[in-house]
């Protein structure tokens, strides 16, 4: 393997930017003088460290520039989640002699609840699939089935291009054609069943349906390929038991928690969206089980475990908390960035990509890099050729940009402040409102 020296000489020459016999030169010169090597050497591993940490420095500055610019929409949620627990929001009572009734009408959290198990049970029947596969249709074979039925089993064909066959043989070919793809359709439908129920795909997405009915936005990463262990024990020839380690890529798809998803807030769509922070909350523990990830820098993060953790002391967490009635709690984790976006070509070069040789400015590279801190301890290409994104945004209510919808709960916000027979029709009209597929078929039972 070449060193960084001989790679930039070879570069240089292969560029046109030096001639043969200075490369010659140049070459016979570090062969002489190891030192020099060495040296060179030294300042290259700095320069390069001094330019990942630039490269983790920038992007904690637009993560918290993203951070900033949310903090309004977050203030909403906080105000959501308080009307799911059945709480006011602090400064409702101004004075002492406000309102003569201060009871907290509980609707929201029956109203989330019916909503998020209607929906479930709308889009994941548990009696069906809740999706389909089929061969694709080939007009023309259909075409050739159906003209080969008009013709007697023996009538010879004339091809275009090839020997005479039967109208028979013609027949048998097409319809084999067409069980084999129906064949292959029901193994890859097979297929697909397994791989849902190993990454519980049905449980992950009802908790992307709470956020949805509560914060107005419920997040899905996936499907990622992520490789899995296995464990069986097999007999060996002499009899014994032998375990073995099986080791194979599998697709799984996680629920990601709306509070620590920060798309570019300039976007107006996921499709629109060019860049995406993911906020990760790990232990000490967590963070040395990520050595395991491929392409990991284990200096680097042998350096982020020297250091204390990162997280900010007053964070979402302890609010969550504080409303829940569990603060207190000492929460020392560190605060782990995972970025999805473009990067560029000597950034990935710096942290170890390969496959970046192309200097076409019209070719952009799209990345995955984690950091904290400002460390950078990972990086990895796009595995997406169209270097689309991994996540998948669903909204209760459509609105700009995406990640921001409103809640749907806020609707009956002023339930709040009635008792509960006049809050019953407030209730009624907005459940017939958001369900009306569920208040069809309520009406039509009772009649």
């Amino acid at each position: 393997m070449m060193n960084p020296i001989e790679q930039k000489i070879t570069a240089a020459l292969q560029s046109g930017d030096m001639a043969p016999e200075d490369a010659l030169a140049a070459v016979q010169q570090l062969m002489e003088d190891p030192e020099a090597i060495a040296e060179q050497q030294r300042r290259d591993a700095e320069d390069r460290r001094q330019r990942l940490s630039a490269l983790g420095h920038r992007l904690a500055s637009e993560a918290q520039t993203q951070v900033a610019l949310r903090q309004m929409t977050e203030e909403r949620w906080y105000k959501d989640v308080r009307q799911f627990n059945g709480q006011y929001d602090p400064g409702t009572f101004v004075e002492a002699d406000q309102y003569g009734s201060r009871v907290f009408v509980p609707l929201t959290r029956r109203l989330v609840n019916l909503c998020e198990a209607r929906l479930f049970d709308m889009l994941f029947p548990s009696d069906q699939r809740f999706y389909i596969i089929e061969p694709t249709p080939v007009p023309d074979l259909d075409t050739a089935d159906r003209l080969a039925d008009q013709l007697p089993a023996d009538h010879p064909i004339q091809l275009p291009d090839g020997p005479e066959l039967q109208a028979g043989g013609i027949q048998a070919a097409i319809k084999q054609v067409i069980e084999e793809a129906q064949q292959r359709n029901d193994a890859m439908q097979r297929e697909i069943d397994d791989q849902l129920a190993e990454c519980n795909y049905a449980s992950v997405a009802r908790d992307a349906i709470h956020d949805a009915v509560l914060l107005g936005t419920g997040v899905l990463k996936g499907p990622s390929p992520l490789i899995k262990t296995s464990k069986r024990w097999s007999r060996g020839q002499d009899g014994s038991h032998i375990l073995m380690m099986e080791r194979k890529p599998q697709p799984v798809t996680v629920r990601v928690d709306l509070w620590n998803f920060f798309p570019d807030m300039a976007s107006t769509t996921m499709g629109d969206c060019e860049r995406v922070w993911e906020r990760h909350f790990l232990t000490k523990r967590q963070m040395a089980a990520l050595k395991d990830m491929p392409g990991v820098d284990a200096d680097a993060l042998r350096e982020i475990l020297d250091g204390e953790p990162t997280a900010p002391t007053n964070n979402y967490r302890e609010r969550l908390r504080a409303i829940n009635g569990a603060n207190g709690a000492p929460d020392k984790r560190y605060e782990v960035w995972e970025y999805h976006g473009p990067v560029d070509k000597q950034d990935l070069i710096d942290c170890g990509v390969e496959d970046v040789e192309d200097d076409d400015n019209l070719v952009q590279y799209t990345g995955i890099v984690w950091f904290c801190g400002g460390t950078v301890f990972k990086a990895a290409l796009n595995p997406m050729d169209s270097g689309e994104l991994p996540y998948r945004v669903f909204n209760w209510q459509k609105t700009n940009p995406a990640s921001s919808a409103w809640a749907c709960h806020t609707k009956c916000e002023i339930s709040r402040f009635l008792p509960t027979a006049p809050g019953e029709p407030c209730w009624t009209t907005w459940v017939c409102a958001s369900c009306p597929r569920w208040c069809w078929m309520r009406t039509a039972s009772n009649r």
